[in-house]
């Protein structure tokens, strides 16, 4: 079946014009469809990858948001800081942490009087 249809259409990948045949035709020739094709998977694998990365992220802070003791690396992560600023507020006295041999642990109570 053959059309005798002559559209002008500009291709969505490369982006030069050319005579579509049909009113569907998105792309000047099967190389910019399969061009295509594959970066639109590709932008689907990284937004997956980012999707589970978030979800994971959001697990995380939801755990620790659980906790009643943190160690340092957790509340880091909870306030988003380092781990030398962290320190400079233990040695200013704002925070005072407890130790259990080499462990070191910080009461949940005093990162969320922090903030009030």
């Amino acid at each position: 079946m053959s059309s005798n249809i002559r559209i002008n259409k500009i291709c969505a990948f490369c982006e030069k014009e050319f005579i579509a045949r049909t009113t569907k035709t998105r792309y000047c020739n099967h190389t910019c469809n399969r061009r295509a094709y594959k970066k639109n998977v590709r932008k689907e694998k990284f937004q997956n990858v980012f999707h589970e990365l978030e979800v994971s992220r959001e697990n995380k802070l939801q755990e620790l948001n659980e906790k009643p003791f943190l160690t340092i690396k957790e509340v880091c992560q909870l306030l988003g800081i380092g781990k030398t600023n962290f320190y400079s507020l233990i040695k200013s006295g704002m925070v005072i942490p407890a130790k259990f041999g080499k462990r070191t642990i910080i009461d949940r109570k005093q990162i969320n009087s922090f903030f009030k």
